[in-house]
């Protein structure tokens, strides 16, 4: 322990003679008796070196380090009676710590609240054996998981290769990239369509397409139907009937509007033998509920055409207009799943056309007028050439 000298400088007043302290001061006084004091008379001799005093130690110092030695004895005497404390009055920081030092065995047992802590070594091999078999579980569930999504490829039938698939040979690497066609081919199915027969109204044929779009727009300005098709020359129709005889009348009325007036059978091919990559009944159901609307729209139109003064359509009539509407578009919706990509969008002019005509119908039966009327007999046209197109793309010949 290192000493350091300590000075002190006492007040002369200490040393004043006793008669010069005043009545006050000596009231304020303390008396000690005998038996409250002790003196002490400890001599120290004075070092005997002549230039280094050495470290000077102060009575209070040694007095100071008599206490702190008892209060040091008094603490170890109490710590020493102190009984150990049992388990459950540890906490679980405190019983940790325990197990740590050595008054505790490695394969002591300690109970402390109805809880058992046990520690003991445990053997390098069975961590080793613990990791290995993780890894192996693993292994396994990693390949029962691929044979789950993969699984055995059936053996193919070797007559169902298309031409554009590439042979294999032996002498081929065993990874071969395979290149598929961007768009599925229809196959040649066979199918029972029967030819179907209109009759059209045909105002004239053109040799180009500027004259018959003046010819349609000049109809069309006095509030009849005009459709182009364009076939070996551009022909213009004003309206279509099931036969000649439902088509006469309204012959007979649009020459009265100094119009040039053809009827004309149009045909609508039959079909054997078709492209096509679907349920081939889906398609014949499709023409022949398409047919049974086609007739009904027409008709009804053509009855009120011929009339003076307009009449309401009946309600039955409209029923049944109705009915076979939705049952033609679920199957609209089933052909147009199985057609190809190429055949789609003609598919989608059909039930637009078809739609249109039921719609101006409906307007018809709200407030009864000729426009309605015309603009049905227009996507009547519209809908039996678009057919026509349909048949002629997906024939086989």
């Amino acid at each position: 322990m290192n000493k350091t000298r300590i000075t002190y400088r006492l007040d002369n007043q200490a040393e004043k003679p006793l008669e010069r302290i005043s009545q006050e001061e000596r009231k304020r006084v303390v008396p000690l008796y005998e038996d409250e004091f002790r003196v002490v008379n400890e001599g120290r001799p004075l070092p005997e070196y002549t230039t280094d005093y050495g470290a000077w130690n102060s009575p209070i110092d040694a007095e100071t380090k008599r206490i702190e030695q008892l209060i040091r004895e008094s603490n170890m005497s109490t710590i020493k009676k102190k009984p150990p404390r049992a388990n459950e009055d540890l906490s679980v920081y405190e019983i940790e710590q325990r197990f740590r030092h050595e008054e505790y065995s490695e394969n002591s047992t300690h109970t402390t609240s109805g809880t058992m802590y046990m520690r003991r070594n445990i053997p390098w091999f069975k961590v080793a054996g613990t990791a290995v078999g993780a890894v192996v579980t693993g292994i396994l569930l990693g390949y029962l998981i691929l044979t789950m999504f993969t699984g055995d490829n059936p053996p193919q039938d070797k007559t169902a290769i298309t031409d554009d698939t590439k042979a294999i040979t032996d002498d081929a690497p065993k990874e071969v990239s395979v290149t598929l066609p961007s768009e599925v081919q229809a196959g040649v199915i066979p199918v029972q369509i029967p030819a179907r027969t209109y009759t059209f109204l045909q105002n004239g044929g053109f040799s180009t397409q500027e004259r018959a779009d003046q010819a349609g727009a000049d109809i069309r300005n006095q509030g009849i139907a005009a459709v182009t098709e364009a076939a070996d020359k551009f022909f213009v129709y004003v309206g279509v009937a099931v036969d000649r005889n439902s088509a006469l009348t309204l012959s007979e009325q649009l020459q009265t509007k100094n119009l040039e007036i053809y009827k004309k059978p149009y045909s609508l091919p039959a079909l054997q033998e078709m492209k096509w990559n679907g349920n081939a009944e889906f398609l014949q159901t499709y023409c022949t509920q398409a047919d049974q609307l086609v007739q009904m729209l027409s008709g009804i139109t053509l009855v009120h055409l011929e009339e003076s003064e307009l009449t309401a359509i009946s309600d039955s009539t409209l029923q049944s207009i109705q009915s076979n509407f939705e049952t033609w578009t679920q199957t609209s919706s089933q052909v147009f799943n199985d057609a190809t990509a190429d055949i789609k969008p003609t598919l989608q002019k059909l039930t637009n056309a078809m739609n249109t005509a039921k719609l101006s119908l409906d307007e018809y039966k709200k407030s009864p007028s000729f426009e309605m009327l015309w603009q049905t007999q227009t996507n009547i046209l519209q809908f039996i050439i678009t057919e026509k197109a349909l048949l002629t793309d997906i024939a086989s010949v």
